[in-house]
């Protein structure tokens, strides 16, 4: 197969970057959505259970069920968060090939001798965010945990 002709590679990129953009905002978007609502999930347990801890109520006989089913949710939680951050970084790595097959990599595209997109933006380093949710949610499951007890 020949290699596409200019005004057919401008066409193909007019078509599939507006697409996969979106796709990497929409990702994003529900990383953070996931994230935070079960972060806010987390925050609201831990203000009932201490509201019932003032109350008088005892949380002992239920600790284990209670925490047990906490990491279980954590667990689809973490699922949801990696089958998004996997979305979002196909789609990433998509737009930066579009990127490379139209030059904006190279010298000259705009300047002769500048580049219109550094080098390093090809690299993909590692989103810390994917740590950090977990982590966060992690640390309000132990401290629910401490509360129950």
């Amino acid at each position: 197969m020949d290699a596409f002709k200019p005004e057919e590679k401008i066409e193909i990129f007019k078509v599939l970057y507006p697409l996969f953009k979106q796709e990497v905002y929409q990702r994003r978007d529900q990383i953070l959505k996931v994230a935070s609502g079960s972060a806010a999930f987390f925050v609201m347990l831990i203000f009932l259970v201490s509201w019932g801890k003032a109350a008088g109520y005892s949380f002992r006989p239920y600790f284990l069920p209670l925490v047990i089913s906490l990491c279980l949710f954590e667990g689809v939680i973490c699922y949801h968060l990696f089958q998004h951050k996997s979305r979002h970084e196909q789609a990433k790595r998509m737009l930066i090939d579009l990127e490379d097959q139209m030059g904006f990599f190279n010298n000259g595209v705009m300047e002769p001798s500048k580049r219109f997109y550094p080098e390093h933006w090809k690299l993909r380093g590692v989103d810390p965010g994917f740590v950090f949710y977990p982590v966060v949610h992690g640390g309000l499951i132990l401290f629910l945990g401490w509360i129950l007890i």
